[in-house]
């Protein structure tokens, strides 16, 4: 009573005077009960007036269609070997669903010609949005050139995520975009196949941008790429996709998988998760998330390292703050942190995440990634 008093207001009733009283609450003209049989009749009934998709061909959903998944798909998705039933944020119970993302991350990369993928998105229209976003973190600018074969829900979808943000998007023909493109540009959008199942010129649109200091985003049809050659082919430096395709019912429209993918010298501004493949000292194959600081990633009773905010690739702190190592294409090892190739430091310390013993002159930790995808 004191909050109503406080507004004016003498009963609960008085909050709901602004709807019409034939709308506030109205009857309810409902059947009587029913058994369950009769429900089931009822439904399958109602079910048989709709027109699955299987049925025929279908030229709706812009984006989102009905695809033959076999049903050796389910089967293998639900083994124990692949699901295991804990968050990948602890590798030690959870490398079945590390090693999928893995070998998820290794497919995208493969079939879009990019370097690394991560773990996925959202969608496909969000994973875009992001893509332009990073785009814009990359060059430091805040204008986007975005076609107008692209969907026009991504386009939306991109409009949303750039307002809060200050970023100016200017919508032109394909044709056009490499002339309004200039060197306040942050990258080039672009859809492979487009919105209109034709095939842009991707290769004139990434030297037209890239001339200008700026990136080409492009968003991909991952089943597609089976017959095109994939983005990275003509140059593109961040290529993002709707997984949908790739064994998803339409399931009235989501939700979905984003796929997302891009150049090893951008890794660090991509979203999402990362996981990486190393080995254990005891030779163990071992999946792992890296370059992420998340206060999941870390165990309750161990010291957390101070130089988190800075050091986005700290994992360890004993005696010593440790960094994340990978391999570098000639084979040698190299800090994330650095660009000088060097070997990792001689020293034994304990895992803070797994409390394992490991050696780091031999590269035996279990959360510093040897590869990002699997090498052909």
């Amino acid at each position: 009573m004191q909050l109503l008093d406080s507004i004016g207001l003498g009963t609960i009733d008085d909050l709901f005077l602004d709807i019409p009283d034939a709308y506030r609450n109205p009857s309810l003209d409902l059947p009587g009960p029913m058994s369950e049989l009769d429900i089931q009749r009822e439904l399958g009934e109602l079910a048989s007036r709709n027109r699955p998709l299987a049925s025929g061909p279908s030229f709706l959903g812009a984006g989102c269609y009905h695809h033959f998944i076999p049903a050796i798909v389910k089967a293998l998705m639900t083994r124990g070997e692949f699901l295991t039933a804990y968050t990948p944020y602890q590798p030690e119970v959870s490398q079945g669903t590390l090693q999928v993302i893995f070998e998820f991350q290794t497919m995208i990369s493969a079939l879009y010609g990019m370097e690394v993928a991560n773990a996925g998105m959202y969608d496909g229209a969000t994973s875009l949005a992001e893509a332009t976003l990073m785009a814009c973190r990359v060059t430091g600018r805040n204008r986007l050139v975005v076609c107008d074969s692209v969907a026009p829900s991504y386009r939306q979808v991109i409009a949303t995520y750039c307002q809060a943000q200050g970023i100016t998007i200017d919508v032109v023909t394909t044709a056009d975009a490499g002339g309004v493109a200039n060197e306040a540009t942050a990258g080039i959008v672009a859809q492979y196949p487009n919105f209109f199942g034709t095939l842009d010129d991707l290769a004139a649109l990434g030297d037209a941008i890239h001339g200008e200091g700026g990136l080409l985003v492009v968003s991909a049809d991952p089943l597609a790429m089976g017959m095109l050659r994939p983005p990275g082919a003509f140059g593109a430096d961040i290529v993002a996709g709707e997984g949908q395709p790739l064994g998803i019912p339409p399931s009235f429209g989501g939700p979905y998988l984003g796929l997302f993918s891009c150049k090893q010298q951008y890794i660090r501004q991509m979203p999402s998760r990362l996981v990486g493949r190393t080995t254990d000292t005891e030779g163990r194959t071992g999946y792992v998330l890296t370059l992420q600081t998340r206060e999941q990633h870390i165990r309750r009773n161990a010291q957390r390292p101070t130089s988190v905010p800075t050091k986005p690739c700290t994992r360890w702190r004993r005696r010593y703050t440790w960094q994340p190592w990978v391999a570098t294409g000639s084979g040698r090892w190299q800090s994330c942190a650095t660009t000088n190739p060097t070997t990792p430091p001689s020293k034994s310390t304990t895992c803070r995440v797994t409390r394992c013993r490991w050696k780091a002159s031999s590269f035996r930790s279990l959360w510093c990634p040897a590869q990002l995808t699997r090498q052909p």
